[in-house]
């Protein structure tokens, strides 16, 4: 629940989110839940959430508080890895979005 996450990470100077989205099409909106958003804010009011780094639907991502560290990749094993090593420094982060995505 929020309140473990929040409690858990006291000693830690930086928070990581992994999130993804796994959409099919015509089944609907893919948000974040109101409870996963609310403890995104709760973290960010003391600018806990170092990075952000989320496979799937970019536009997820539009109802989250400003997050100064986003990495984006796709839903496939490779762009997992990729993603995890621009995270540890072991690749450089380059590309860009084919969509306009308004992040905070």
């Amino acid at each position: 629940d929020g309140w473990k996450v929040t409690s858990d990470n006291l000693p830690y100077d930086d928070v990581v989110f992994v999130t993804f989205t796994d959409s099919r099409a015509y089944q609907g909106c893919e948000d974040f839940t109101p409870r996963i958003i609310s403890m995104f804010k709760a973290l960010q009011i003391t600018n806990r959430v170092s990075t952000v780094l989320h496979f799937g639907n970019p536009f997820t991502l539009e109802t989250l508080p400003h997050i100064s560290r986003v990495i984006i990749g796709g839903m496939s094993a490779i762009a997992v890895d990729s993603g995890i090593e621009v995270l540890a420094g072991l690749r450089e982060a380059k590309g860009s979005l084919t969509y306009d995505v308004k992040l905070q």
